[in-house]
């Protein structure tokens, strides 16, 4: 891990890298909005005497770019997909079904029985709203 980060800070401080690219160009980087995330599903060995076989996640580590410290983190939101650490979506998942369960009640609310709309047209909100929100990106996870 400490070579991959020796080669990222390498890369972006060489000469005709992006930092010169960026004051050829006029341009800055808002340092604050980047993320550092280790996407590994490896265990590091941590035995103890009554667990001889147990292990443990990767330590978060830091990387300093043009004087600003980056940490680790262990989930980021891209293009509306929650990523984590080992890829497996779990974060995700919970936030795309707690906002999908969320609108679905709200067309649950406005289709009562008595003076609700029609079955029809809370059945084509339901696919016109809460599917697309919910399946967003679903072949990706």
């Amino acid at each position: 891990m400490a070579e991959a980060i020796e080669r990222l800070t390498e890369l972006f401080h060489r000469r005709n890298g992006p930092l010169d690219w960026a004051k050829t160009h006029f341009s800055t980087y808002e340092f604050h909005k980047f993320v550092l995330m280790m996407l590994t599903r490896r265990m590091l060995p941590d035995p103890t005497p009554d667990k001889p076989n147990k292990k443990k996640k990767q330590e978060p580590t830091t990387i300093t770019l043009n004087g600003q410290q980056i940490t680790a983190s262990d989930h980021h939101k891209f293009l509306g997909v929650i990523l984590d650490t080992e890829l497996r979506f779990k974060k995700h998942a919970s936030y795309v079904l707690g906002k999908g369960t969320k609108a679905a009640n709200q067309i649950r609310r406005l289709g009562k029985t008595t003076k609700g709309m029609h079955g029809e047209l809370a059945r084509r909100m339901y696919y016109a709203s809460v599917a697309p929100t919910m399946l967003y990106a679903a072949d990706v996870w």
